[in-house]
């Protein structure tokens, strides 16, 4: 809150100031950086809140439906319209208030498309696009274990542990 005591245009200018710290260099696709200092590209921990809770969390959901497209991995295009939609709830509040924007793949395509080029450009860089694949496959197996839906542990190719007693 500013300092001294707030009025309400104090807390709209505030909100207006994080909105454009957070689509400064797109900051809001991040969450951070890992342990060797490399960028957590499109892993934002609300991304994956969204996705478990509309793609997998319900008994009519897209994963339950179509799980053998969500069983392994979240899909990349599912990742970008999910940023895409943050990025119309971010824009909402652009003035430090709420104004509605509605959301439509004509007023937004462009956003879209931005996001699927910079995916685009994570999946050319191996260590990139190996991390993100690590969190979108993780975020499948989290989400099926919440709905319950039978899936393939990465790496696993049997059930059965055979151990040897001599």
């Amino acid at each position: 809150m500013p300092q001294g005591g707030h009025n309400s245009q104090d807390v709209v200018d505030l909100g207006a100031r994080k909105v454009e710290v957070l689509l400064k260099d797109d900051l809001y696709i991040r969450d951070g950086r890992d342990a060797e200092g490399h960028t957590n590209n499109y892993t934002h921990p609300a991304f994956r809140e969204i996705i478990l809770s509309f793609f997998y969390s319900d008994a009519h959901s897209p994963a339950r439906n179509f799980n053998s497209y969500f069983n392994e991995k979240v899909p990349d295009v599912v990742l970008g319209l999910v940023i895409t939609v943050v990025r119309n709830c971010i824009d909402e509040y652009k003035y430090g208030h709420r104004s509605n924007i509605p959301f439509s793949a004509s007023s937004y395509a462009r956003t879209y498309q931005a996001v699927m080029h910079g995916l685009g450009q994570l999946r050319k860089n191996a260590l990139h696009s190996s991390k993100l694949t690590t969190a979108l496959s993780l975020w499948a197996a989290q989400g099926c274990d919440l709905a319950d839906i039978a899936h393939e542990t990465s790496g696993a190719t049997s059930t059965v542990v055979n151990v040897v007693l001599d």
